[in-house]
């Protein structure tokens, strides 16, 4: 069963300026889909990459891939993790560990 939650969050990580738009949970899987300016990240969507933690734990998981794809200015991205993630999910920048988002807050 799909679950989606509506996030609509403007984030910048690594000086991208990125739109953290939903949260998608199926079955296996949890998928992060943002929208990123081409100007910024390029027409490939190089944009910086993220890790999901649960809120109880600082233990992050990695993303298996990056889908990405959009026309006009922007380029719609999605991040896939394996294993779904109900509740307190946490998203850090890979690079600096800082917090982007956090569930509930």
């Amino acid at each position: 069963m799909k679950k989606f939650e509506l996030v609509d969050k403007s984030v910048t990580i690594q000086d991208v300026e990125m739109l953290l738009v939903m949260i998608e949970r199926t079955d296996n899987a949890t998928l992060i889909h943002w929208r990123v300016p081409k100007s910024q990240v390029g027409g490939f969507g190089r944009a910086p990459q993220v890790a999901l933690c649960e809120s109880s734990s600082d233990k992050t998981i990695p993303m298996e891939f990056r889908n990405s794809g959009g026309s006009g200015t922007e380029s719609h991205m999605v991040d896939v993790y394996p294993g779904r993630f109900d509740s307190g999910l946490v998203i850090r920048d890979v690079e600096s560990g800082t917090i982007v988002f956090q569930e509930g807050l």
